[in-house]
């Protein structure tokens, strides 16, 4: 049920409430007026005995009728008036006093369900009222003309009593159409109450299950706002954590190159020390070699100088084996042109790097075409691999320079590292 639904059902089952209302209070406000004016109606009208004395004969009343089915009750005797002495002036007549009246006939009980009117039961005829016993008459007395006497109010008509059932009856009928009538709009209120706690009922229910959906959904909101922060929180975590790992591996890559830069340095101390031995190796290496070389120069010129004293005292004595056999066998031995010719062929093709400056002597032995045939080392460098790569470039070196004369070379090799 709608809001707007609901509001006109409210509306519209307040003004229902209000017309049943008021129409109720009215049929119950005309049933009540009704029942008391035929109440005092009933009243007014019920059996009234009066006993007036007279001259002559006194008639007992006639016994009233019967109404309804309640007994009235039995008629209170008057006592008979004593005799008066003459007088003559006569008081006047004493009107007696009135019979007590019969109760008002009691209303049934109002019927409470819609049933048929169950018929009363047969009226009981009440017991025939004793007659009283004759008033006895006194004597004829010379009365003087009396006053008039006031009218005697006549009582009024008893009513006949099936008028008198037929209105009762019809008074139930009141009664009970009343009774429908009070039932029926209870029935209308309780039905209306019972669609307005129904409508409550579904309002409630309404008002609950939106709650329970609210609720619902604010908890749906409430879980993904929290996972939706769960989430913003381990993005930063792990945020965080990659922060400090590139912190921790900046730190370590720092830490790696100081290391390193530690490391080379203390490579480069190393290799320096190292350097400096090794230069100072070198250094005392090549002043060794130059004082070999400059040893073996001057055991090499002291030689040369011996075999040239010999070669000239041996030409001299005209011996074999003198300084004449010796340039007619091989020339350009003392020729520096053709050592520095010899220098440029086998440079090339030696295959020695040293640390320091070498010399040794060679003696070659060309053939007819200036092919090396034989090769010797005449004075050692003092280093046999120098001397053994030296061999090695000569018997490479292709075509020889052609010696001024003869066939044999002998002659000096230097080597200077690069």
């Amino acid at each position: 049920m709608t809001r707007r639904n609901y509001e006109k059902f409210s509306k519209n089952e307040g003004e229902g409430k209000f017309y049943l209302f008021s129409i109720v209070l009215h049929v119950v406000l005309f049933v009540v007026l009704g029942l008391n004016f035929l109440q005092k109606m009933e009243s007014a009208s019920g059996p009234v005995q009066l006993e007036l004395w007279a001259e002559g004969e006194i008639k007992a009343p006639l016994p009233p009728k019967a109404v309804d089915a309640v007994e009235p009750e039995p008629v209170v005797e008057t006592e008979p008036v004593e005799e008066t002495e003459p007088v003559v002036e006569p008081e006047p007549v004493v009107e007696p006093e009135p019979v007590v009246e019969t109760e008002p006939v009691v209303e049934p009980e109002p019927v409470e369900e819609t049933e048929p009117v169950v018929e009363p039961e047969p009226v009981v005829e009440p017991e025939p009222v004793v007659e009283p016993e004759p008033v006895p008459v006194p004597k004829p007395l010379v009365i003087p003309p009396l006053p008039k006497p006031e009218p005697v109010i006549e009582p009024e008509p008893q009513p006949d009593p099936e008028i008198a059932l037929a209105e009762q009856r019809k008074k139930e009928e009141e009664k009970r159409k009343a009774e429908e009538a009070r039932k029926k709009a209870e029935e209308e209120k309780r039905k209306a109450e019972e669609a307005k706690k129904k409508a409550e009922e579904e309002k409630r229910k309404t008002e609950e299950a939106r709650k329970l959906e609210e609720e619902k959904r604010n908890a749906e909101e409430a879980r993904k706002k929290a996972e939706e922060e769960k989430r913003k929180a381990e993005e930063a975590r792990k945020l965080e954590e990659e922060k400090r790992k590139a912190e921790e591996a900046k730190k370590k890559a720092e830490e790696e190159k100081r290391k390193a830069e530690e490391a080379r340095k203390l490579e480069e101390e190393k290799r320096k020390a190292e350097e400096a031995k090794k230069k100072a190796e070198e250094e005392k290496r090549k002043a060794e070699e130059a004082r070999k070389k400059a040893e073996a120069e001057r055991i090499a010129k002291e030689k040369a100088k011996r075999d040239a004293i010999r070669g000239d005292i041996l030409s001299r004595a005209g011996i074999k084996g003198g300084q004449n056999s010796v340039n007619q066998q091989g020339g350009g031995g003392g020729n520096s042109e053709y050592i520095r010719k010899v220098q440029a062929c086998v440079q090339p093709h030696l295959k020695f790097n040293g640390p320091k400056k070498l010399t040794l002597r060679y003696k070659i032995i060309l053939g007819s075409n200036n092919k090396v045939q034989s090769a010797t080392i005449a004075v050692t460098s003092g280093n046999k691999a120098f001397d053994t790569a030296v061999l090695r470039a000569i018997y490479q070196c292709k075509p020889f320079p052609k010696p001024p004369k003869g066939n044999v070379v002998q002659g000096p090799y230097n080597y200077s590292p690069r």
